[in-house]
């Protein structure tokens, strides 16, 4: 334990059932990005309506290029770079990345169509969740693998009714849980990012009378929770990034909360994102913790938070978004750029690779990982 963490009871504790059932939590997960009448998890649903063939020259890709690493470099992963556009059949130029494999504008979300392979998506399939303004996430659930998104006026469920059909929990409904800017998996736990809160939610198929939330994530007043990540080992613990006061870690078990701050090595109290140490859900999600912040990147180990900058190689210490691809690569989108950790240092990418866009935010998909622009269009990553 950190020696000047903060340690403080939920305002209401797990009950025993709650407890009990956390053992179910390791069950095998469905993958982001399985999409629903193309080998996902639903296939009795009717095809989505599919975005037509692009009738445009297909997207302009770069040949991988390997820069010779300098002093203060990270080295380049092989791979090839491509920038999707509506001329593609994606449905938006100005992307927010919310869930593996899933792109947004409004309440119209689009995912890639057919099998993931080594190349950028061809083909996108689009569906329009029937609440709210906005969606914010999109996390696939097991049993059933049915696809849950959050906006704005609650949570909306696809694919475990009848086929096609949707599931919302609106305010009108009475769901407690509705101005939703994040949502993360623990099993068949959800778990929501509120205004000024984080959810948990025992099961997301049911009522969620007996959720608890914090209703100030770190105690100290302003604070707002950013994005959160969750690990099943060596603990279920849900980690939860604020606007300037660190990182507050939520043991499920036992009902508290750890604080850590910059006094506890975090390089800044301004986490803007957090990732763990692999997207792989067949190894579970654990150790270690990745933040993003806006003053550099930070690893926490278990013991202690190991900080990176400019001097190992990150292209700007401004860290928009992290994400840890399958095989355990972190990248991140900076204000510099896009950049991936070799294990040692940071490599930036910038226009000898391929890449010209501005990157604001990023993730790690079954289609390599995509950074969202702000206007530009979907980049995308995909290794050699």
């Amino acid at each position: 334990m950190l020696s000047r963490a903060e340690t403080q009871p939920c305002p209401v504790a797990l009950d025993t059932v709650d407890r009990d059932r956390l053992a179910l939590i390791h069950h095998p997960r469905v993958p982001d990005g399985c999409d629903p009448g193309s080998g996902g998890p639903t296939p009795s649903s009717p095809p989505a309506t599919t975005a037509p063939p692009a009738t445009t020259a297909p997207p302009t890709t770069a040949a991988p290029t390997t820069p010779s690493p300098t002093a203060a470099s990270g080295t380049a992963i092989p791979g090839t770079w491509s920038l999707l556009t509506t001329a593609d059949g994606t449905c938006t130029d100005s992307p927010a990345l919310i869930g593996a494999s899933f792109i947004a504008e409004g309440t119209t979300i689009c995912s890639p169509s057919g099998t993931p392979g080594p190349m950028a998506p061809t083909a996108w399939t689009t569906r329009t969740v029937p609440e709210g303004s906005g969606a914010t996430a999109a996390v696939r659930f097991p049993p059933g693998g049915g696809l849950v998104v959050a906006t704005d006026d609650g949570p909306c469920i696809e694919g475990l009714g009848m086929p096609g059909t949707w599931d919302c929990h609106p305010a009108a409904s009475g769901f407690p849980y509705t101005d939703i800017s994040g949502l993360a998996s623990l099993g068949i736990d959800a778990i929501y990012v509120l205004p000024d809160s984080v959810a948990h939610v025992p099961d997301i198929l049911s009522t969620p009378g007996t959720a608890w939330s914090l209703p100030t994530v770190t105690g100290v007043a302003g604070a707002a929770p950013t994005r959160i990540a969750v690990i099943e080992e060596p603990a279920p613990e849900v980690w939860t990034g604020t606007n300037g006061h660190g990182v507050v870690v939520l043991d499920i078990g036992t009902g508290s909360t750890t604080r850590h701050t910059t006094a506890d090595g975090l390089p800044s109290g301004d986490v803007r994102d957090l990732a763990t140490g692999s997207s792989d859900p067949k190894f579970g999600a654990g150790l270690p913790v990745w933040a993003a912040t806006a003053a550099g990147v930070a690893r926490w180990d278990g013991t202690s938070w190991t900080v990176f900058t400019t001097a190992e190689g990150l292209p700007s210490n401004d860290v928009h978004a992290i994400a840890v691809t399958a095989d355990g690569v972190p990248w991140v989108a900076t204000a510099g750029g896009p950049a991936s950790f070799d294990g040692s240092a940071w490599y930036g990418y910038g226009s000898a690779d391929g890449v010209t866009a501005e990157v604001t935010d990023d993730d790690a998909t079954a289609w390599g990982v995509w950074f969202a622009t702000p206007g530009d269009g979907l980049l995308v990553f995909v290794a050699s």
